[in-house]
């Protein structure tokens, strides 16, 4: 009886060490994480993005990819050269990460990825201002932008983070700026996205 007492003790110490040690699996081979956030510029919006993670070396190397995509929408952002916006989807087919630090159910990586972007832009106005005409004369004029959906090409770079505080389930947040590749100038050159939110592995 002594004998099974230990061994039914023995059993229970190694799964409770077991558990913890599971649950702070860094890198896992695909995961999926839903965010919400803010988008900077042109003016604060609100932001919901989402991404597939897939792991394409061994974890301890930690390179992965997938796309990933975000909406920004509820923004109060200036006229000027008409770009307020009523929403963005900017969406990297690929985007890539690798972990530059990892343990206890930590993964630090750096982002980069391309895709594009679309905009929706309402119509609007600018002004009055004062121009100046090619003679000198100041005339005081206003500026009208007919309401619009463009799409970009982009660019991404930035940094994220998640901890698995159990087996499949972390909490997760990244830091990211996109940068268009055209010439559209109702688009910012630059923006930054914000989120943090929940993430789920295999």
């Amino acid at each position: 009886m002594r004998a099974q007492l230990v061994g039914l003790a023995l059993v229970a110490a190694t799964s409770v060490v077991a558990g913890p040690a599971r649950a702070q699996t860094a890198v896992h081979p695909s995961s999926d994480a839903l965010y919400i956030g803010l988008r900077a510029e042109p003016g604060v919006a609100y932001l919901v993005a989402y991404d597939l993670d897939i792991l394409i070396t061994d974890a301890s190397t930690g390179i992965s990819l997938g796309p990933s995509v975000s909406i920004a929408f509820g923004g109060d952002s200036s006229t000027d050269l008409g770009r307020q916006q009523e929403y963005l989807i900017a969406a990297d087919f690929v985007r890539a990460r690798l972990t530059v630090g990892q343990g206890y159910g930590l993964r630090a990586m750096v982002l980069i990825g391309a895709g594009m972007y679309l905009v929706g832009l309402p119509e609007q106005e600018h002004g009055p201002h004062v121009a100046r005409l090619e003679d000198g004369t100041e005339v005081e004029v206003r500026e009208r932008y007919d309401a619009a959906l463009l799409p970009g090409a982009l660019l991404t770079g930035g940094v994220g983070g998640d901890w698995y505080f159990d087996t499949h389930w972390g909490i997760a947040a990244f830091l990211v700026g996109h940068v268009r590749l055209d010439d559209q100038n109702r688009m910012p050159a630059l923006w930054i996205e914000f989120g943090a939110g929940i993430r789920w592995g295999e």
